[in-house]
């Protein structure tokens, strides 16, 4: 979905993207929303970021997850030059044009503490993320930084730039693939669920709903400035390979965990 900044409220640290907390506006609805923003210059990996960040916020909705929800946030040149930040005002200026936004939750959500012991109605939702992100190679929701919120049993997922890393030329295996679970023990949630005998049922079927239909939606709502022919054809690609592969990957999880 596409909004228009209008208003810089704050920026902070966070990894190596450093975002900012704005206000944006769907013209269309007549709605503003504080939206998390990511600016291309700044993620790792450039506006290729911004495309895996937009294609997994979705992918995580559909597969029943929660993820905060991703919006395309046009900045203009008029927005930059009215930030009172010099320093805000000076990144908006070289990042015109289209970037990746997300809703901003606050209130009572909390970060999870990597070693805390999760509740009965948590152990399958997080079961469902640790799947998540050994299935598009996000090694980046882990035991220092969990890039999810909790309240209760809801689980918000936010960040996801690391995910897809043969998109981004980092090459190590899929989760499927020798040694593509070694990273799996630093995850946020491993220590909670070890040990816990998980159910990947409805989690693996939720993935196997991912048609190649489907992964060619996901992959044509991606701006044209974020992501090249090659690109969408590697995303395509990986997708279909994901889904493919679920029920290894399950099943090799089960044995990680027990």
């Amino acid at each position: 979905m596409n909004l228009i900044a209008i208003r810089h409220q704050q920026t902070f640290t966070h990894g190596h993207s450093r975002p900012m907390l704005i206000v944006a506006e769907e013209p269309s609805q007549d709605a503003r929303h504080e939206i998390v923003l990511k600016l291309g210059p700044d993620v790792q990996s450039g506006r290729t970021g911004l495309a895996i960040e937009a294609i997994c916020a979705d992918l995580a909705t559909r597969l029943g997850l929660n993820a905060a929800q991703g919006w395309t946030v046009e900045i203009n040149a008029d927005f930059a030059a009215s930030v009172p930040d010099a320093e805000a005002r000076r990144r908006l200026g070289v990042a015109t044009g289209l970037q990746f936004g997300s809703t901003f939750h606050s209130g009572q959500y909390h970060v999870p503490l990597a070693d805390d012991a999760l509740t009965d109605p948590l152990i399958d939702k997080a079961a469902a993320v640790l799947l998540f992100d050994a299935m598009i190679g996000n090694d980046d929701r882990h035991r220092l930084k969990p890039n999810c919120l909790l309240r209760g049993d809801d689980i918000i997922l936010i960040d996801h730039e690391r995910a897809f890393p043969g998109l981004r030329a980092e090459f190590r295996p899929a989760a499927w693939e020798n040694g593509g679970l070694d990273v799996i023990r630093n995850h946020a949630f491993f220590s909670g669920l070890h040990g816990q005998l998980p159910d990947f049922a409805d989690a693996a079927q939720a993935w196997r709903a991912v048609t190649p239909s489907v992964v060619a939606e996901l992959v044509a709502s991606v701006p044209a400035e974020w992501l090249d022919n090659a690109g969408r054809n590697r995303a395509t690609h990986f997708m279909v390979e994901m889904v493919a592969n679920v029920n290894k990957v399950s099943s090799l999880l089960t044995e990680i965990l027990r």
